[in-house]
């Protein structure tokens, strides 16, 4: 069910990336980034209906580490239970490569918490202030 995105993706995936982030706080990637981590096997898809309907986004931090970078699911397939497949399903294929799993979560999201908690992600007591210049 979980498979690795395709270059033909990435613009669904980046559209999908820009209408549920907010683009001052979620640090979005540039379409030639996505695609890159799409080439480098970073960037993961669960696909219905012939729609992308989940995604997960992953960064190299080091030799050893893994960001999760952006998991999203598209608003029609949300409440089905795709975030709690997608969200734990890289540290657990990759625990062998990596020695450590980061990623950050916005204050009031108790959903993704709930499903990281579940996943075995604790806090780390970081928090990080964005701050706009206008």
């Amino acid at each position: 069910m979980i498979q690795p995105a395709l270059p033909e993706d990435c613009e669904p995936i980046f559209s999908l990336l820009c209408e549920t982030f907010d683009p001052y706080v979620s640090h979005l990637p540039s379409r030639e980034k996505l695609l890159r981590l799409i080439n480098d096997q970073l960037v993961y898809r669960i696909v219905e209906n012939g729609e992308i309907a989940a995604v997960q986004c992953l960064e190299r931090t080091g030799t050893r580490g893994l960001y999760i970078y952006q998991t999203l699911v598209a608003p029609p397939y949300r409440g089905r239970g795709l975030g709690t497949l997608v969200i734990p399903y890289i540290p657990g294929c990759c625990a062998g490569s990596c020695s450590f799993f980061t990623v950050w979560v916005i204050d009031g999201n108790e959903r993704s918490v709930r499903v990281l908690q579940r996943s075995g992600a604790v806090f780390d007591g970081l928090e990080d202030t964005v701050l706009i210049f206008r």
